[in-house]
C-alpha cells in the first residue's frame, strides 16, 4: 500500500484542525454576543469619542483628497490609525477580550479579563460546556492518534491500527506521492552510450 507515516499524521491533524475550528467559531460567537452589550454599556462614554473620531476621519479624508500637499505619508498614516483605533474603540475592546476569553475557555490560558467579563465568560462556559469538552477531547485524541502513528514501525501498520480503533480513514489518500518510474525516455539513450548515428 505504501502509506507514509507523515501523510497519515498530517491527515489526522488536518481533520482535527477543521473540527476544532468549527467548535472555536461557535464558542467565539457566543462570547462575542455575551460581551458586546456589556462592553458597550460599560464604555458608553466612548460612543461620543467614536462619533467625533468618525467625523474627524471623514473631514481629514476629504481634505487629503482635495489637497495634493496633504497626501504625505504622515496624513495617510493618521487616517489609517484613526480608522483602525478610534472609530471602533468599543468593538476593538470586545474583540480583544473575546480573544482572551476564547483562549481561556478552549486553550486553557489564564489571561485576565476586564472586570465583569470574567463572570460572563463563566456563564458562556456553562452554556457551551459540551462544545468546550469536545474541543479538549479533540486535542487529547489528536495527541493519542499521533502517538500511535509515531510509535508504529510503518505507515501501513499505523493505518491498520487506526482502522482497528475505529478512525474513519475513508477520505485518506494513501497513495504514495512519489512519482512513478519513467516508462519511456523522452530522449534516445544512444546519446549517453555514444553510439548514435
Amino acid at each position: 500500500m505504501g502509506i507514509h507515516k507523515a501523510d497519515l499524521k498530517e491527515f489526522i491533524e488536518e481533520k482535527a484542525k477543521k473540527r476544532k475550528a468549527e467548535v472555536r467559531k461557535v464558542v467565539r460567537a457566543a462570547v462575542e454576543e455575551t460581551f458586546r452589550p456589556f462592553v458597550f454599556a460599560a464604555h458608553a462614554d466612548l460612543g461620543v469619542l467614536e462619533t467625533k473620531a468618525d467625523a474627524f476621519h471623514r473631514e481629514l479624508d476629504r481634505a487629503v483628497n482635495q489637497n495634493k500637499r496633504l497626501t504625505d505619508w504622515n496624513f495617510t498614516s493618521l487616517l489609517r490609525d484613526v480608522n483602525r483605533y478610534a472609530i471602533g474603540i468599543r468593538e476593538d475592546i470586545v474583540q480583544r477580550q473575546t480573544n482572551i476569553a476564547v483562549g481561556n475557555l478552549l486553550d486553557r490560558c489564564t489571561d485576565v479579563l476586564v472586570d465583569g467579563l470574567d463572570t460572563l465568560s463563566a456563564s458562556v462556559a456553562d452554556q457551551h460546556s459540551m462544545a468546550i469538552a469536545e474541543y479538549q477531547d479533540l486535542i487529547k485524541l489528536t495527541d493519542e492518534l499521533t502517538t500511535i502513528i509515531n510509535s508504529s514501525h510503518s505507515g501501513d501498520k499505523a493505518y491498520k491500527r487506526l482502522k482497528e480503533l475505529g478512525v474513519n480513514l475513508s477520505d485518506f489518500d494513501g497513495g504514495s506521492k512519489i512519482l512513478p518510474a519513467v516508462v519511456k525516455l523522452s530522449v534516445n539513450p544512444c546519446l549517453i552510450n555514444g553510439d548514435c548515428k
